[in-house]
């Protein structure tokens, strides 16, 4: 009996391990589709265009763009986190995708055990910019204001715990100062109001400021990465300004479902390789203020484990929480 049982478990094992080679070796044999859990037109829908389209012609099938907007990503998200483990339902995250379950109690899935992370696909850091009547010009220029006068200077982000929020809150945790958040429903209506004077600062990406900046509409004065940005040269670093390990990236990376099988997964990490180093993709990237960046599956959950940690303590800290 006990010969017999093992025999037909050694033949169902081996059966399992044929078919999922087989279903590896055919994918995909139909559209992929991937969700962007954010309005169209917005970065990651234009970083989840970028990629799909040169992805597609990889695969040789189809990669739809799902836009399904809502609760900050929570809506899309949960979707994905929910859908057949099969390869072909995708989320095009961004970087909210490692704090927003800290954030918005009620979510229905876990960042880091519903998915299984697939590549990077893009990264940017953040900027502060400030209006210009604000009388400073650098990070401890504004510091100072901020200790002078506590609560008086302000700073705009797209809504509580949008990575402008958080990245405020971090800055302030970090010197101890005193400014009002100001949360938006939409970073651009953060930025929009800056430049109108409603607000003296926000924490922006690149893209979004450097067209401003250049304007005179906006004074960058400080940057959340390791170096300076080549496109704002002048703009230093927060840890030049004496805040070490201050940086703060918006990421873009693709994910599946948590038990998408292996041999997909990494069908799908060489069709994202292969895809960023196309010279049109880095051009495109480029052109957006974007570092294309791809990294293997290890690598990419590192990287939200990371975050997610680093974010949960401040969102504690902070007592940040939408119910």
């Amino acid at each position: 009996m006990l010969k017999m049982y093992i025999i037909r478990t050694a033949a169902m094992v081996g059966l399992t391990l044929v078919t999922t080679l087989v279903f590896a070796q055919n994918y995909p044999d139909k559209p992929v589709r991937m969700v962007v859990p954010f309005a169209a037109g917005g970065g990651s829908d234009t970083t989840g265009r970028i990629v799909g389209q040169r992805l597609s012609e990889l695969l040789g099938k189809n990669i739809l763009i799902d836009n399904r907007a809502g609760a900050a990503g929570l809506i899309g998200t949960e979707l994905v986190a929910h859908a057949p483990a099969d390869g072909y339902t995708l989320l095009l995250a961004d970087a909210s995708h490692s704090s927003n379950t800290f954030v918005y109690r009620k979510a229905t899935y876990d960042a880091i055990k519903s998915f299984v992370p697939i590549s990077l696909v893009a990264t940017t850091p953040v900027m502060f910019c400030i209006h210009p009547s604000v009388p400073a010009r650098s990070v401890q220029e504004f510091i100072a204001l901020a200790r002078r006068d506590p609560n008086k200077l302000s700073y705009g982000s797209g809504g509580v715990g949008a990575l402008g929020h958080l990245t405020g809150e971090l800055f302030r945790s970090r010197t101890g100062i005193q400014i009002v958040h100001v949360p938006y429903k939409g970073g651009s209506l953060s930025v929009s109001d800056t430049i109108a004077g409603q607000i003296t600062s926000v924490f922006v990406v690149p893209a979004v400021a450097a067209p401003m900046v250049k304007a005179g509409k906006l004074r960058a004065i400080g940057i959340a990465s390791h170096k300076r940005s080549a496109v704002v040269p002048d703009v230093a670093t927060f840890e030049e300004a004496g805040i070490p390990d201050f940086q703060v990236l918006n990421w873009f990376g693709v994910l599946a479902p948590a038990g998408t099988p292996t041999a997909v997964i990494n069908r799908l990490q060489d069709g994202l390789m292969k895809t960023l180093s196309t010279q049109a993709v880095r051009e495109r990237f480029t052109s957006l203020l974007l570092d294309p960046v791809s990294n293997t599956p290890d690598e990419f959950r590192m990287l939200i484990e990371t975050e997610a940690l680093r974010w949960s303590k401040l969102i504690k800290q902070a007592g940040i929480g939408v119910d």
